[in-house]
């Protein structure tokens, strides 16, 4: 009786000093998909306009259905007019590099506890919802090498082109909690530029409205931290 009482003692003492953690704190994660455009040369997703995207990333959890994500994300956009059946006699295109870092609040309505003792991981799928903002580089390499005379309506680069954006994303998500200290996601987002310039084209375009880019991909991160709870007795 005295050495039970004296491990009960001990418990929870543990447990008076020490945080209770059910979500890891931290995620580290690398991010492998595809990017894909929407705007004056591109009225709908050409699919044959995808290309391949990767990035890094980390996260906090500073509740269970709060994440804040801060992201770096690099690939390639390109657009083309002979995707279009309208627009093909007009024959712009391009194609870039490009990279973006982001800040992202993602929001999990139905998330629950990995947790419920420290021996007791729950495994689960959690749909997922991200906001966010972000920074866009990229230098439009505009070929319109065979476009006819009438369709440049002033010389390019036009006077307003820029090269650096700001951007906002919309996304949602399916979270895997599948093993211990690793998750899989599965992410598509919408990102608005606050330009008509992503692809070099506004005046000679569609000026009215800015610009899109597409992302679709597969994140794998890494957990840091999270499992201390206080034995249930």
């Amino acid at each position: 009786m005295p050495i039970r009482f004296l491990i009960l003692s001990l418990c929870l003492s543990i447990c008076t000093f020490t945080p209770v953690r059910a979500q890891p704190a931290i995620e580290a994660g690398i991010y492998i998909g595809g990017t894909n455009y929407l705007g004056d040369l591109a009225e709908q997703v050409a699919l044959q306009e995808t290309h391949p995207a990767y990035g890094v990333f980390l996260r906090w959890n500073p509740a269970k259905m709060i994440g804040i994500k801060t992201s770096l994300l690099a690939g390639r956009l390109s657009g083309n007019d002979a995707n279009s059946l309208i627009l093909y006699r007009r024959a712009f295109k391009f194609s870039m590099p490009f990279w973006s870092t982001n800040l992202q609040l993602e929001i999990l309505p139905f998330a629950k506890r990995r947790y419920l003792s420290p021996f007791d991981f729950k495994r689960g799928v959690e749909p997922y919802l991200a906001l966010g903002v972000g920074y866009t580089a990229a230098n439009d390499k505009l070929d319109y090498s065979n476009s006819p005379i009438e369709a440049i309506q002033i010389p390019f680069p036009e006077p307003n082109n820029q090269v650096t954006f700001f951007n906002s994303s919309f996304g949602a998500g399916l979270r895997f909690e599948i093993w211990e200290y690793w998750s899989i996601s599965l992410e598509g987002a919408w990102w608005y530029v606050y330009s008509d310039y992503l692809d070099g084209v506004s005046i000679n375009g569609r000026s009215t409205r800015n610009d899109w880019y597409l992302t679709a991909g597969l994140m794998v991160s890494h957990h840091f931290g999270g499992r201390t709870i206080c034995p249930t007795f």
